[in-house]
């Protein structure tokens, strides 16, 4: 009986040691919990605005949560959202998105917004009136051009929303848009050359802002994005001869598929130009770039420097 006490008063010890021990940490969880309803919340429906809203942010987190709506690759036309993806929009402090139909579920969402304090970036809105152009139509991030004026709002609208960070994010946006404009140079240089050559884009065209920018020729199989699914009857004479013709040519040496292709059309004009050599290169649209990516270190710019050494090789391979 006594051993039967002395273990059950070193049980009771234990617990009690215990219970000092998981005390401060679940008072940790929820000051943290606390803390983290304080700080202002930035979601953004697909990878190029979540990036661009993270490099305005830079290493100062500690007031903000950057969040992406779009993680696992799904693509924006194809894209359901969940209970918790609405959740997050309409508790946004700072919300990003296309616009233009692009991310039609979104702005569903936003009819029903709960958050009377949102700041809300229709991107396609906002480069139309700065830059009254064609290019700030669907896929806009794919312009460089439109990706600093799109920057800039982003940068505002978090000043606005955290005025005693408004020196660091100004830097932060100034920093970004210099390497976006030196971006945008190499680009115009590079692509200067290549004024007569043809870019072969067997797949859906997202691709039309970078065309008007750099008054690149693209041949694709289709005219838009996104298109219908590569049928029997979408591999006919109208969409894949011209892109055969054009590689018989030599307008360009190898073919251009985007980043989640099946590669059926690709394959069809390699058939039909008899050039079972010929190479097949990957065009990024950025509409299926995950989160994990992004934390791995893929980034809008990156991925814009890849395209542009992608549309070189595929002239000089």
């Amino acid at each position: 009986m006594i051993l039967k006490l002395k273990n059950l008063k070193r049980l009771s010890l234990l617990f009690l040691g215990a219970s000092f021990i998981l005390n401060p940490l679940f008072l940790s969880c929820k000051a943290q919990k606390v803390q983290n309803n304080d700080r202002i919340k930035i979601v953004s429906t697909i990878f190029p605005f979540y990036d661009w809203a993270g490099n305005i942010i830079g290493k100062n987190d500690e007031k903000t949560i950057n969040t992406l709506i779009i993680k696992s690759g799904s693509g924006i036309h194809d894209f359901q959202p969940s209970q918790s993806d609405i959740s997050q929009i309409v508790n946004a402090d700072i919300f990003i998105y296309n616009g233009n139909q692009i991310d039609f579920w979104a702005e569903e969402i936003l009819r029903q917004k709960a958050n009377q304090n949102m700041t809300v970036l229709n991107l396609s809105d906002i480069t139309s009136v700065e830059r009254l152009s064609s290019s700030s139509e669907n896929h806009l991030w794919l312009s460089l051009r439109n990706a600093e004026v799109c920057v800039q709002a982003i940068s505002d609208a978090l000043c606005a929303k955290i005025p005693e960070m408004a020196e660091i994010f100004s830097q932060n946006c100034s920093e970004y848009i210099e390497e976006i404009e030196l971006l945008d140079s190499s680009f115009k240089s590079s692509l200067s050359k290549y004024t007569r050559k043809s870019l072969i884009l067997c797949d859906e065209f997202p691709f039309a802002p970078l065309a008007q920018d750099y008054n690149l020729n693209f041949l694709s199989a289709y005219s838009t994005c996104p298109a219908p699914a590569a049928t029997a009857e979408s591999l006919t004479a109208p969409n894949i001869q011209p892109l055969a013709d054009a590689l018989s040519k030599e307008e360009a040496k190898a073919l251009l598929v985007l980043e989640n292709s099946d590669k059926k059309i690709s394959k069809a004009v390699i058939l039909e130009a008899k050039r079972p050599s010929c190479d097949t290169f990957v065009l990024d649209s950025m509409e299926h770039t995950t989160l994990w990516e992004a934390f791995k270190g893929r980034s809008y710019l990156g991925i814009m420097r890849e395209n542009l050494e992608t549309m070189e090789k595929s002239w000089h391979n």
